[in-house]
């Protein structure tokens, strides 16, 4: 039997509100495990974006993330690099505020977006600190979204529970009983009430198991 192949990414309209609220919130983390179509959901909305979008993948050292971002920075600024990478990845606080004070000096030509993928890796409060003393900074201009699948620093979850931050997680991501039956026919398949009730009482929403679920029919 020809196993079907899915043709679209379906978005479900209360996640679709808050990818939406990148534009208005400088700063939004997106929390889910693997499988959820993190990194697939945000590229594809973020593809006709009006702003620059930077992506980066985080899944690399420390000292090669902060070379990259610094050469995205003053590329932005119309400035050499070398002073910021100087600067080094922040380890203590008094590191993290005085790139953060060297980047504030600087003249912003367009306003960038930052995807920062598989953040995980090298999340923890000293970057998180630096990141947020730009994010309360005007002058600015830097929107940033943190794709992450682990447990958030205590510092972020701080500014999620105080809604500081978008916040995206699993539940966003995850297909309801009805989000499934617009999913099937959107490939061409037809199906009933109780037919998504049960595929989703066997996937919880899982995007990925319902994506197996649909190829098999």
């Amino acid at each position: 039997m020809a196993i079907r192949t899915t043709n679209n990414i379906y978005i479900s309209d209360r996640l679709k509100e808050k990818l939406t609220n990148t534009r208005n919130n400088k700063f939004t983390f997106v929390h889910a495990p693997v499988g959820y179509g993190k990194t697939i959901v945000i590229r594809n909305y973020l593809r006709n974006a009006a702003y620059d979008v930077k992506w980066m993948n985080c899944d690399t050292t420390k000292e090669l993330f902060w070379n990259e971002f610094c050469e995205v920075i003053a590329e932005a600024c119309d400035v050499d690099a070398a002073p910021l990478i100087e600067c080094g990845f922040p380890k203590d606080i008094k590191d993290a505020m005085h790139a953060a004070d060297y980047i504030a000096t600087l003249e912003f030509r367009q306003k960038l977006m930052f995807v920062f993928d598989n953040y995980n890796v090298i999340d923890g409060p000293i970057i998180n600190k630096f990141f947020f003393l730009l994010r309360d900074n005007d002058d600015v201009e830097m929107n940033a979204i943190f794709i992450t699948g682990n447990h958030l620093d205590p510092y972020s979850l701080k500014l999620i529970v105080r809604n500081w931050v978008n916040y995206i997680n699993d539940d966003d991501f995850s297909l309801h009983a009805e989000d499934i039956r617009t999913y099937f026919r959107n490939n061409g398949i037809t199906i009933t009430r109780a037919q998504a009730s049960e595929l989703y009482a066997v996937s919880r929403g899982w995007p990925i198991i319902v994506s197996f679920q649909l190829m098999q029919y």
